[in-house]
Order: structure tokens, then sequence, then C-alpha cells
């Protein structure tokens, strides 16, 4: 599954659309690479999986932190040291990014440290795939 057949978080964010499109890809380049190597199918699923999870698990707490305080990511932000403001242009970017898809980098430290938060927690522990279809390493 991909994109909001596999999991449909909120019709105002349009993150789903970046998700959609990345996981879209990610699944045909999995299936292409099982009809090359069939013994490999169940780690290369399993590789999918993680991938479509890693994402939208950061997406949802995107979205998570956002309503947590009435529409008003501010304060969950605050809450995990994060703070914006004219002198901060990293973090002003890492959040940017991540509104825009940065959903798979490990290099966006909002996202990272949203990631940390256990109460946005949406899947049971898995191993994250950090391969971002948008932006490159230190990006």
């Amino acid at each position: 599954m991909v994109g909001d057949a596999a999991c449909f978080l909120d019709p105002i964010f349009s993150g789903g659309a970046t998700i959609a499109m990345a996981t879209g890809k990610h699944a045909a380049d999995t299936v292409d690479r099982m009809i090359s190597a069939p013994d490999s199918e169940v780690d290369l699923s399993s590789e999918y999986g993680n991938f479509l999870k890693t994402g939208y698990d950061t997406y949802a707490r995107l979205i998570y932190s956002h309503y947590k305080h009435k529409y008003n990511i501010m304060p969950t932000l605050a809450e995990l040291g994060v703070e914006l403001h004219d002198g901060n242009l990293d973090e002003n970017k890492a959040l940017i990014r991540l509104m825009c898809g940065d959903f798979w980098s490990q290099d966006n430290m909002v996202g990272e440290l949203l990631r940390k938060h256990s109460d946005f927690d949406t899947f049971a522990p898995f191993p994250r795939v950090h391969q971002c279809p948008f932006y490159g390493a230190g990006a």
C-alpha cells in the first residue's frame, strides 16, 4: 500500500501528497528489486514497510504537535526546546523543511526532536529508514 491507501492522517496538511509520491516511487522500486531478487522479498518488504512508517510517523508527529495546543505548534516546539525567532535560522529552516515533507531526514533537528516525543508514537517500535527522497544529507 502507498499514500493515503496505507495511512490517512489529516485533510488540512498537504504532506500526504508528498508521502503518496515518495511511497509510490519507493514501492515501485521495491517491487522491481523483488522481481530481480525473489529470495530477498521478505527483507525488501520489511524495508519498504519501515520507509512508509518512518514517513507517516514523522508526519503524524508534526500534525499531533499542531493540534495538541489548539492549532498552535509553538508550545509543543517550546516543550522540545525549539525556539523559533529571527536569529535562529537553523531551527526555522528545519521546521519549514519538515512542513514541506522532510519526513525521512535524520539531519532535520525538529523532526528528530519530534521523533523522541513518546506521546506521539503512531506505530510500535520499528527501525527507521533515513533515506529522504527530497533532501540530501546536510541540505
